[in-house]
């Protein structure tokens, strides 16, 4: 066709060098841009609305997963926190050795396993509160009960001081005291992470109640030099001094009024020390410690009829015999299965000089437990203070050595009551028998010094006391105080110089101030005959009758100085 009839090309746009680059690139690697159409716009749309709102729906669920773990943690948190508190609390209370603080601690333990019943330190405390207030507290069955019930719970959980100490008690209380002892014994010596003072006074506490007093002493002073202001292993201490008896009341004392030093109103340290002072004749200081035990407020029956039987002591004391008798009886009502209060009212009617009646006292009081050695000594004494008592006596301390075993006590008693019998030989042997090799026991090496000096063998009896002052050392002074005068009396028996038995009885009150025999031995050595003592031999007969206003030698001291009778 002619050009002219041919159409006219169509004009190829003018593009710059770089986008013709571009566009050759793209053919060649076939990456155009495609457009879509009106559909595939729609569906674009619907997809990102849908990311969209899934996004959101995550992110809402985020925040609500971290506001809820914050909250979780929140509470979480509180809720640690008051455990610790109550925790501290409970200890705060435990070491406070009160009945109302016992009950209160009980009360924490509750909230605690309220709050955790996985808490190993909630069941271990709340094991040995129970075990305290049923055993020691007289609080009955229910609470034993919940101790063991806490005790199985807590193994199963783990080990805790608290808890080995609440098996030991319950134990104890149960009437395996010697396997207690035992265990607890074992445990301390081959296992260093125990050795605290929880569980050497918890073992102390134990011996100084089945009678082993020595191997209390050694526990309860270790458990006091790590935990000075422990006032229970204080009290305990002072009790171990006060059962042992004569030549003991000023160590005793001593450790009892630190123990008030540390809790001003620990009951068990006003009555203990109350005890002491009885025995001592103090009573007006005795009444006023029963009266603040009393004014405590909440106190546990037990420690309630305890200081209404110091109190009917006091009373008989004073001349007022019904009064007195209605306080032992409102006591032995309040606390009828104690076997305290029978021995405490046994020891009031030998004081008094009935020595048939403490006998049957304190028979119920062994009866109530017979494996109390501080019963037996008791009870030999009132056997011994009436007629043809002392074959009773022996036979009674035999089948005691059955009971408790070969106890060092039992047998100087048994030797002191075949003296009396008048068998000396067996006596010997006993007091041979309670000198072990590797178990010093001075109070037996006295004993048969005395028995020596009976038989006039000085010598003999001089050297056993050379190795009773010897074993007492440092730890014992009381006891020690009477070795002195033990020694005066040998040497007075051979004729020794006044000088010499001043010196001995001033060694005896270097050691105890407040021994009787020391304080009337002194006393009583006068210038000559017709003559008044004078000087220091006169301020001592006056401290005499000061201290022990009801001792055997009170009316001679009296005419020495020229009083009234």
């Amino acid at each position: 066709a002619p050009a002219s009839e041919r159409p006219a090309p169509t004009p190829v746009p003018h593009r710059p060098a770089g986008e013709a680059y571009a566009a050759a690139l793209a053919e060649k690697y076939a990456t155009h841009t495609w457009e879509l159409g009106p559909t595939g716009r729609r569906r674009r749309t619907r997809a990102t609305r849908l990311a969209i709102a899934g996004s959101a729906i995550l992110l809402v669920l985020l925040v609500a997963g971290l506001a809820g773990w914050a909250a979780f943690s929140r509470a979480r948190r509180a809720r640690l926190e008051r455990i610790d508190r109550l925790l501290k609390e409970t200890q705060e209370l435990i070491g406070r050795d009160a009945y109302a603080a016992y009950r209160e601690a009980a009360g924490r333990c509750a909230a605690i396993l309220a709050l955790d019943d996985a808490s190993l330190a909630g069941h271990s405390y709340l094991a040995y509160v129970d075990s305290i207030r049923a055993g020691e507290l007289g609080e009955g069955e229910a609470v034993q009960r919940e101790g063991v019930a806490q005790v199985e719970a807590a193994r199963r959980l783990g080990r805790h001081s608290h808890l080995l100490a609440a098996e030991a008690y319950l134990r104890a209380a149960g009437g395996d005291a010697a396997g207690a002892v035992s265990s607890l014994t074992n445990l301390l010596e081959t296992d260093p992470a125990t050795q605290g003072p929880l569980l050497m006074g918890t073992l102390g506490t134990i011996l100084v109640q089945t009678g082993d007093l020595d191997a209390a002493r050694d526990w309860l002073a270790r458990a006091q030099k790590a935990n000075p202001g422990d006032v229970r292993i204080a009290s305990m201490l002072a009790e171990q001094f006060r059962r042992r008896g004569e030549g003991y009341e000023l160590q005793a004392d001593a450790v009892y009024q630190l123990a008030l030093r540390i809790e001003r109103t620990h009951v068990p340290s006003l009555l203990g020390r109350a005890l002491l002072l009885v025995d001592r004749g103090r009573f007006d200081e005795a009444a006023r410690h029963v009266d603040a035990a009393l004014a405590v407020g909440e106190i546990a029956p037990r420690q309630r009829a305890l200081a209404l039987a110091i109190r009917g002591s006091l009373l008989f004391a004073g001349g007022q015999p019904g009064p007195g008798a209605a306080a032992e009886r409102e006591a032995l009502a309040l606390d009828p299965q104690s076997p305290d209060l029978p021995w405490l009212v046994g020891r009031r009617q030998l004081r008094d000089g009935d020595a048939a009646g403490a006998v049957a006292s304190i028979q119920r009081a062994v009866n109530g437990d017979p494996r109390r050695v501080a019963f037996y000594v008791d009870l030999t004494r009132a056997l011994l203070a009436t007629d043809g008592g002392a074959p009773r006596a022996v036979e009674l301390l035999q089948k005691a050595a059955a009971r408790v075993g070969d106890h060092p006590r039992i047998a100087l008693l048994l030797g002191d009551a075949y003296r009396a019998e008048g068998d000396d030989d067996r006596a010997q042997g006993q007091y041979q028998r309670a000198i072990q090799p590797g178990r010093p026991y001075p109070d037996a090496r006295v004993a048969l010094a005395r028995l020596l000096l009976q038989q006039r063998n000085v010598p003999q009896a001089l050297a056993e006391l050379d190795l009773a002052i010897s074993e007492y050392g440092a730890g014992s002074p009381g006891g020690a105080a009477q070795a002195f005068v033990a020694m005066a009396d040998a040497e007075r028996s051979r004729g020794a110089r006044p000088a010499l038995l001043r010196d001995l009885y001033a060694k005896a009150l270097a050691k105890d101030p407040a021994s009787c025999d020391a304080l009337w031995g002194a006393g009583s050595l006068a210038p000559g005959a017709g003559r008044r003592p004078a000087g220091e031999a006169r301020e001592r007969l006056g401290d005499y009758l000061r201290i022990c206003p009801r001792a055997p030698h009170a009316a001679e001291a009296r005419e020495l100085l020229g009083a009234a009778p």
